[in-house]
């Protein structure tokens, strides 16, 4: 591999992107208008969940119980109703998530001692936000009936003794639980490859369309040095869409690097490889830029999306999902971004994905080396 030559091609490349500004766009700021738009748009936490009420008792008890649920941030209440056929209406026209039901009855159950029954209708299409919605009920059904005896234990002069065992919960790297410090890392490499790789894989193709290919291939120029001198020019954009993606997510959403700056950045710099190799190995094996942007759409988005634990957790798949994810790149990124970025982990924790980023980024440039130098064959 000569030096010159690769840096003849990389300086080629580099003026052509530079006077392509749709690809510089899409290298530089499509991915940080994505993390923006993803990260107001997609979000797991559920608050102000919009609660109606169907009081049948009206008494004291059952006033303090939904002033209990409403005085919180969970619920939010839309509506007093009167009926069942109006309980049925919110729910269907989606004016209420849930709806609380206290039956008659309820107030001298509390008062006497007896089993208090209260009833939920939760709407189940969204079944993630229902069952957070029944997390909220539940939590709030004990804690008002603990509260309840008590007050009625010390009103007879009783003291109820303490409970032999009391877990303490402490939540460590995201005590708010937001969604925003598990979605951003997650978005960083969801953005990160589907611009890198659309944006390389029209690369060799353009060549061709450009009928200049033929130029390349001819020259004393090598396989291996036509894609390492396409690759870095790119690379070096990446690293800088890289930055203002870190800067983003801590700037609008609050989400720091508690760990190594260093070793993020030879995450991302392995990532980027990673996404570039396999754009460029599907620019070497189409022909038009319209099948090279399909491809690259169909290899990064759902893998990315489904197969790296960005959204759903893969310990939760099927094992033979479990086995296909391992030819993501995107899992590993994930692991080393969330481990960094959240927990502060070091080299010991994070060696073997970043191994597996090397290998995958190795494997990947070498097979669009041998594809582009089958072109010349």
């Amino acid at each position: 591999m000569h030096p010159v030559r690769l840096l003849a091609i990389a300086r080629k490349e580099f003026r052509q992107l530079l006077r392509d500004w749709r690809t510089l766009f899409i290298l530089v700021a499509l991915p940080a208008l994505l993390l923006l738009i993803f990260g107001y748009a997609l979000s797991f936490d559920v608050r102000n969940v919009p609660l109606a009420v169907l009081d049948r008792d009206l008494t004291p008890q059952s006033r303090e119980l939904v002033r209990a649920m409403l005085g919180s941030e969970s619920f939010a209440g839309v509506g007093v109703l009167r009926s069942e056929e109006q309980a049925s209406a919110f729910l269907d026209g989606g004016r209420a998530d849930a709806v609380l039901v206290i039956p008659r009855g309820f107030g001298r159950n509390v008062l006497s001692g007896e089993r208090a029954v209260v009833q939920a209708l939760v709407d189940g299409s969204n079944s993630q936000q229902a069952a957070t919605t029944l997390g909220y009920l539940n939590a709030h059904f004990t804690t008002h009936a603990v509260a309840v005896v008590q007050t009625e234990a010390e009103r007879l002069g009783f003291r109820i003794p303490d409970p032999p065992i009391n877990a303490i919960a402490r939540i460590w790297y995201n005590p708010e639980l937001r969604s925003s410090m598990f979605l951003v890392p997650g978005l960083m490499g969801f953005v990160l490859m589907i611009s890198a790789t659309i944006s390389t894989a029209l690369g060799v193709v353009k060549e061709r369309e450009r009928n200049t290919i033929e130029q390349l291939l001819v020259s004393p120029i090598r396989a291996p040095e036509l894609i390492l001198g396409k690759t870095l020019p790119y690379l070096l954009v990446s690293l800088i869409a890289t930055v203002l993606l870190v800067a983003t997510g801590w700037i609008l959403f609050d989400v720091a690097v508690k760990g190594s700056l260093w070793l993020l950045g030879l995450s991302c710099l392995l990532f980027c490889l990673c996404a570039l190799g396999q754009g460029l190995l599907i620019s070497s094996a189409t022909d038009s830029q319209q099948v090279a942007f399909f491809l690259a759409v169909m290899t990064t988005v759902l893998p990315t999306f489904l197969l790296s634990g960005f959204v759903f957790p893969l310990d939760s798949t099927p094992v033979a999902v479990q086995v296909i994810s391992h030819a993501v790149p995107g899992r590993y990124f994930l692991d080393v971004a969330r481990a960094v970025i959240l927990r502060g982990a070091d080299i010991q924790a994070i060696w073997q994905p970043l191994l597996s980023l090397s290998a995958f980024s190795v494997v990947i440039l070498a097979l669009a080396s041998v594809r582009t130098s089958r072109i010349h064959l």
